[in-house]
């Protein structure tokens, strides 16, 4: 038996391309919906997959049977035309019993769609929609999101000295996040402000992060191990309000790198830990993340990179997955202005983007 399984965006071509590679007397063993390979499948629609299987032709070794007498030329194609429909007929029937039923129709199923078009994971989206009702009233869906999403206060300080640890992958605008939060805290809030970074791996780190030192006047420490850092918290407490500790973007995969970062954190004892992820990052990499740097023990989430990004679905589902309380939007590379403290209105604004009239 010929076995082969076969990839389609939707079932009829699936099936058009099992009969012409396989012929009209392939057998359909089953079909079902699944998610395309790759990071980029959870955003795309699922596609058909059906598996057929074909009978390899033998030649009989029975004993010749006595000739039948063919049927008239008129009889011929009537018979093989029945036989065909016969046959479809059974196809399109064990097709019904295997197809997926949607859970919910009509407005809800308006709603699930344009959250999946938008980039929303689809077992969220599917979650959401059915805590809303059948009549697939927005506004449920709004209140909804407004009981699961958590943000933390804004920008001033609870206390003094306060220090604030920023972590997260590479690229994804730690260093600038620090510089906007400094900028607000001394020349808005006229707080004492010091600045300190290990990221001795990326070439200019040292030197961006000390000229947004000399720009704003404030204290600026480097540290190589954790001793040092040590040592440089320390003399920031002495005379600062707020220190901004910049750490070296590190690969969610990388457990060495993520446990040499742990070291350095636990050297500066921290009051709170900001993990930095970017809103243009995949659905996959952006869970990977959250499940590689829970270990640093992280109080809060900042999104970045807002302003590139095409559709808020990913974000959301990471915003509503991770479990983090969201800090501060980043929406681009202007130093003070492109930083917003989390609000859940306007958090809940962003996910409704594209989902409704």
């Amino acid at each position: 038996m010929q076995v082969k399984r076969f990839l389609a965006a939707n079932l009829p071509k699936a099936l058009a391309q099992v009969k012409a590679e396989l012929g009209e007397e392939a057998v359909i063993l089953h079909t079902r919906q699944v998610r395309q390979q790759g990071l980029w499948g959870w955003f795309r629609p699922q596609i058909f997959e059906v598996l057929a299987a074909k009978e390899e032709q033998t030649k009989p070794r029975s004993k010749p049977a006595k000739p039948k007498k063919p049927p008239s030329q008129t009889q011929a194609p009537l018979l093989a035309l029945e036989e065909e429909y016969q046959r479809l007929g059974q196809l399109v029937a064990d097709l019904k019993e295997q197809l997926p039923q949607a859970p919910f129709g009509g407005a809800q199923l308006s709603i699930y769609e344009a959250m999946l078009q938008v980039g929303y994971d689809g077992e969220l989206a599917r979650e959401l929609v059915q805590l809303i009702g059948a009549e697939g009233d927005l506004h449920k869906l709004e209140a909804e999101l407004l009981g699961r999403i958590k943000t933390v206060p804004g920008l001033l300080p609870a206390q003094e000295p306060i220090v604030l640890a920023f972590v997260g992958p590479t690229g994804v605008g730690k260093t600038t996040t620090i510089a906007k939060l400094a900028a607000r805290y001394r020349i808005r809030h006229n707080l004492q402000v010091g600045l300190a970074t290990v990221d001795t791996y990326r070439i200019g780190a040292v030197e961006q992060l000390r000229t947004y030192a000399e720009i704003l006047d404030v204290p600026f420490e480097v540290a190589m191990i954790p001793q040092e850092l040590k040592a440089s918290m320390e003399k920031l407490r002495e005379h600062c309000q707020v220190i901004l500790l910049d750490t070296a973007g590190r690969s969610q995969q990388n457990k060495m790198q993520l446990a040499e970062l742990k070291s350095f954190l636990q050297a500066a004892a921290p009051d709170q830990v900001h993990l930095v992820t970017s809103g243009t990052g995949s659905l996959a990499s952006n869970r990977q993340v959250l499940e590689s740097f829970k270990k640093l023990g992280p109080s809060s989430l900042i999104i970045t990179k807002l302003d590139e990004v095409a559709s808020f679905g990913p974000v959301a589902s990471i915003i509503l997955e991770g479990g983090l309380p969201l800090s501060y939007l980043a929406d681009g590379q202007a130093v003070p202005d492109d930083l917003e403290p989390a609000e859940k209105k306007r958090v809940v604004q962003l996910c409704l983007e594209g989902i409704g009239a």
